[in-house]
Parts: C-alpha cells; structure tokens; sequence
C-alpha cells in the first residue's frame, strides 16, 4: 500500500474551509468537499469494494452527487447530464468530479488503498491522446500518489480495442492503475492480447448476457493468468456472491456488502462491519 502524504492536500482543505460556495471548490456545512460546474455545486459519494475472501474493503467507487440533494442514494447527475452536455462540458464535469471526490476520499487518514473513478466514455472520445495527463498534475500538487487511484473505463470503450488499447496505455504510462468494465465475454476475448488491466469489472445482474455463448470461463481464466484482477459489482443477493466465487472473482461491490455513503459520512471505518458479515470467509 502507497503511504499518502497528507499534509499538503490537508493544508489545501483548510484553505477550503476559510473560503465559500463563490470558489470553485469548498467545504460544505457537513465538511465535505463541493465543487462548482455552472450552476450545479456536485458533491461524492462512495460505494466500498470488499475482498471476496474476509470481506476486508480495499477501496470505493466514487459516484458524482448534487450537493443540493440527499447525496447518499440519489441518483447520478451524470444520467441527466451526460446525454445532452456538449463534448467540451462532459470533459469539465468529469475533470471536476475526480478532483472533487479525491480531496473528499483522502481529506482523512482511514480509508482504504483504492479509489476508483469512473472515466466518462464521451470524455474518451473527446480528449484525442494522453489520457492522464491533466488529472495527473492535479494528483501532484495534492501529493496523493497515483497508485492509489484506480481508473475505471466504460463498457462502451471495450467495444472499440483499439481506443482501449490507447486509454488504458496512457493512464498506465501516467503511474495509475485501470479497471475496465466489459458487457460479454465475447469483448473481452477480443482485446486480451493487446490490453493489460489491473481490475475486470463484470455486472451480476447481467451475467447471462456476459456469458452468452459459455465464453466467460476461458476469458477469466486468461485475465486471472494475466494478472488481472476480477469485482463483480451489483453484488445484491446471496445468490450473486455465490456466483462471485464460481466465476473466480477476488472482489464484490454491491448493496449486499454496502450501500454508497455520503461524503460528509466517509470514511465509516478502515474495514465494513456490514461487508465483513455479508461476504463469510
């Protein structure tokens, strides 16, 4: 595990909390980290990841909300958002966001070694090469290493290997880590010559359609020789953690260990008491 330095971005929070809502970022009355894209302040929270083992967490997925809502489950602005942004703003917001949930995520000692944050596939698209480059400067000036960030690409990138190919490249040559969500096997197959991925991510809930066609035992077994490390995300039933441990998968997120937890909440603790008692070793 990366020892994070903290007084750096430590000091940058206290800057925060002496400023307000006309700066671009700020603390909040709950002492979580907003920022401002337009008229919209967004706020984090996160979804813890669990070691299908022990139920350990080793990291969270961070999930974009409005501050002006009830950040805990409410829906993503993203889904209101993101069909009708133009490119330019898409890449405003994502940008923003990761900068928004890293100072939330790290602003305390306890939480655990991965953040992973979702990568927009517009802003994929948007951005011709380079990937990283931006967010890395950001990473430097708060002095959080790169290895403890974990970045998660679209299933919508797996349809194209050779923008994956490219994407993954990139952020790897930056110093990050990077997951990769895939809707079929049948994708998958496609690309493991050409991509090296720290994290697969598979959805439970849809992994009849992942395993059309009975290609997901030989897919996962090439990524797990790779390296390559399986979250099966969506965990919501006893019936999904089973299938976690059939398919050979070394992670589970999902309500079944834990519901997402707001930013003024995180982090709830170094380990879940709720995932440790919903995922038995």
């Amino acid at each position: 595990m990366s020892v994070l330095k903290l007084d750096r971005l430590q000091a940058y929070v206290r800057r925060l909390a002496s400023n307000g809502p006309a700066d671009d970022f700020w603390v909040d009355e709950t002492g979580a980290i907003a920022g401002r894209f337009g008229a919209m302040p967004i706020t984090s929270a996160f979804q813890s990841i669990h070691r299908l083992g022990d139920g350990m967490t080793i990291g969270a997925q961070a999930l974009v909300r409005s501050a002006d809502d009830d950040v805990g489950a409410a829906a993503s602005p993203w889904v209101r958002l993101a069909a009708t942004l133009p490119a330019d703003d898409i890449v405003a917001l994502d940008r923003r966001s990761r900068t928004v949930h890293t100072l939330n995520f790290f602003r305390h000692a306890g939480s655990p070694d991965a953040l992973f944050l979702s990568v927009h596939d517009r802003l994929l698209t948007a951005v011709a090469d380079n990937h990283g480059r931006s967010f890395r400067r950001v990473l430097d000036t708060l002095a959080v290493p790169l290895s403890r960030i974990v970045i998660e690409l679209p299933a919508e990138t797996a349809a194209d290997p050779t923008l994956l190919a490219n994407v993954v490249a990139n952020y790897r040559l930056h110093g990050f880590r990077v997951a990769a969500n895939f809707d079929t096997a049948a994708q998958l197959m496609a690309v493991l010559a050409v991509v090296r991925l720290d994290y697969l991510k598979v959805d439970a809930q849809r992994w009849t359609v992942f395993d059309a066609g009975g290609n997901a035992r030989p897919a996962l077994a090439r990524m797990r020789a790779s390296g390559t490390e399986l979250i099966l995300k969506r965990v919501e039933t006893c019936a999904h953690v089973d299938l976690a441990r059939a398919c050979g998968a070394s992670h589970v997120q999902g309500f079944a260990m834990a519901e997402p937890v707001p930013a003024r909440a995180w982090p709830p603790g170094v380990t879940s008491r709720r995932g440790r008692d919903s995922v038995p070793a």
